[in-house]
């Protein structure tokens, strides 16, 4: 263990916050809570905070993880300080000659470099603090006046641009068109939709009573409620839940259906639609239960995908669901899909219900599962509501803080391809869509190169074509993509072998309807491409067998690349 001394903070920080101030530590590794692997189970790490400035011991970070410290000073309208340090093996150091990292790679950064910052930031708070001292009382009066039961006040404007605020403290402060944002103006109708398994439908579960206290805080707002029935594939009766004292509403679509896991709501487009009926003010997910993978990134990515694209002004949230028993077969794989749900919602922007820090910080958790070991008891969902209700006490007061702007998808039009195999053609259909004509008599192939952000993990492939002529049913395709990251040893060669270099993709067979229409066939799933390369990607049709009995060209009108994780 290393003794860290805190004391020298006091002479930095500002009055008073030399005497309010309070210090948190939490392992951290890239943009969430680090967890600990130790044997079946999954441990996430418990911040710990101190409040005078106290020395403390830490354990050495041997390049595992890092620490976050949050230094908040408790100042009205002041943000915390945030410092990403590793803790070297050794008897004592103090707090400002630790070795500041970077908390993606946990490399050290050069020490001029991370003084200076140290340095610029509390500068920088020193002259926030001196500014805003004259209504630092007022600002105290006034959150004092608006009490727990009621929305917190407004801060002042925020002149320090902090970190991404992670799942302890809360993710996202909502933003200006957030559900409760918009009740709190009063100026227009409000949507929320929510999109869950069976931890979700019933009235004595959080989320009608989430539904219950957004009644309770804006009394004007009349409370219209629909919960989902599978059976008809629509919402059932109306209820209203609340009768309110304006003419505005709240209207709730609780899509929450037991056994339901992250694909239910996008298992066709009529579900999807039919599930979020209008445009909502703001989307919640809560899923995890229902799946056994122990990896989540990809699925939460390809939900929130189908939910931001058709409602990009939505407020976004997912809920971290709580743990299961620990000695019920899962429970690790679960809170292994929590980490996931809580580090793409800290990397992507949204909002974050979480009842797994909610439910482990009560401690023994046990007394809020069910006798199943794993739904919530009556005193569990009463403390999932609270979590919620954290949410969107601090979503009510806005921050302006987007979703990061990533490219999501990348088009690339079969024109821009070459031939690499035969003789393709370059044609245009009778609506003037370009395409690239594949041969039905003989084997043709196409060949383009994509340069696919390093950033992006993982992405899914899809072909998208037509076809020349009305066929006869039963007729078939067949057409493979490989590929492969341009490197000196690649062999671009044209004969009908796949070149070396290239990877081989498995053989699609698509039955032809009957009548013209543009379809997608998805080639790949969640396939790594990070590897920093610019890739070549080759369509190849595996025409003249008798596996492709189709007689017509195949009309290749493009390749879509979405980001998976």
């Amino acid at each position: 263990m290393t003794l860290v001394r805190l004391r020298g903070l006091a002479d930095d920080l500002p009055a008073p916050s030399a005497a309010t101030v309070t210090v948190t530590l939490q392992r951290w590794a890239r943009h969430a809570p680090a967890t600990v692997i130790d044997g079946a189970d999954v441990v996430f790490a418990r911040p710990v905070t101190i409040r005078d400035l106290a020395d403390i011991s830490v354990p050495p970070t041997d390049g595992r993880y890092c620490i976050r410290w949050t230094i908040d000073p408790h100042i009205a309208g002041v943000a915390p300080l945030y410092r990403y340090t590793s803790i070297p093996a050794g008897a004592a150091i103090d707090f400002k000659n630790l070795p500041d990292v970077d908390p993606e790679t946990f490399d050290t950064r050069p020490g001029s470099d991370a003084i200076a910052a140290w340095e610029a930031a509390l500068a920088e708070l020193r002259l926030v603090a001196e500014s805003l001292a004259p209504v630092a009382s007022k600002v105290a009066a006034l959150e004092e006046l608006t009490g727990e039961g009621r929305l917190s006040a407004p801060e002042l404007s925020r002149t320090i641009v902090d970190e991404v605020e992670t799942a302890t403290v809360g993710l996202a402060r909502g933003q200006a068109n957030g559900l409760t944002s918009v009740m709190a103006r009063g100026a227009a109708d409000a949507v929320l939709a929510v999109l869950g398994d069976s931890t979700g439908n019933e009235t004595t579960e959080w989320v009608y009573r989430l539904v219950v206290w957004l009644g309770q805080q804006f009394p004007a707002y009349t409370i219209r409620y629909y919960l989902w029935d599978d059976a008809t594939q629509g919402y059932g009766a109306l209820a209203t839940i609340q009768t309110g004292t304006g003419t505005r509403t709240l209207t709730v679509y609780n899509g929450s259906h037991p056994g339901a896991g992250y694909d239910y709501p996008i298992t066709s487009v009529a579900r999807f639609n039919a599930m979020i009926p209008v445009e909502p003010t703001t989307v919640i997910n809560s899923f995890g239960y229902n799946s056994t993978s122990a990896t989540y990134r990809i699925q939460v990515l390809e939900l929130a995908r189908w939910i931001m694209n058709k409602f990009p002004s939505a407020e976004y949230v997912w809920a971290a669901q709580p743990p299961i028993s620990p000695g019920e077969t899962g429970a690790a794989n679960h809170l292994a899909r929590v980490a996931d749900v809580r580090a793409v919602a800290s990397a992507e922007g949204f909002g974050l219900i979480d009842a797994t820090q909610a439910f482990i910080d009560y401690g023994d958790y046990s007394a809020l599962l069910a006798s199943d070991n794993f739904h919530p008891n009556a005193a569990g969902s009463a403390v999932w509501f609270e979590a919620a209700k954290r949410y969107f006490k601090r979503a009510a007061d806005p921050t302006p803080r987007g979703t990061p702007a990533r490219q999501d998808r990348i088009f690339v039009p079969g024109y821009t391809f070459i031939p690499s195999t035969g003789s393709p053609t370059v044609g245009v259909t009778g609506l003037s869509f370009p395409y690239m004509a594949l041969d039905p008599t003989t084997p043709e192939g196409v060949v383009a190169l994509v340069d696919i952000p390093p950033t992006w993990k993982s992405a899914n492939v899809w072909v998208l074509w037509n076809k020349a002529a009305d066929g006869t049913a039963g007729d078939a395709l067949v057409f493979r993509l490989d590929h492969g990251r341009v490197t000196s040893s690649m062999n671009a060669n044209a004969s009908g072998t796949v070149p070396a270099g290239l990877t081989t993709g498995d053989y699609q067979t698509v039955t032809i309807l009957t009548t013209n229409a543009v379809r997608a066939t998805r080639m790949y799933t969640a396939e790594r491409f990070a590897d920093g390369r610019p890739r070549a990607f080759r369509l190849y049709r595996n025409a003249g067998t008798a596996a492709d009995t189709y007689p017509g060209d195949m009309m290749f009108l493009g390749l879509l690349i979405e980001r998976a994780e």
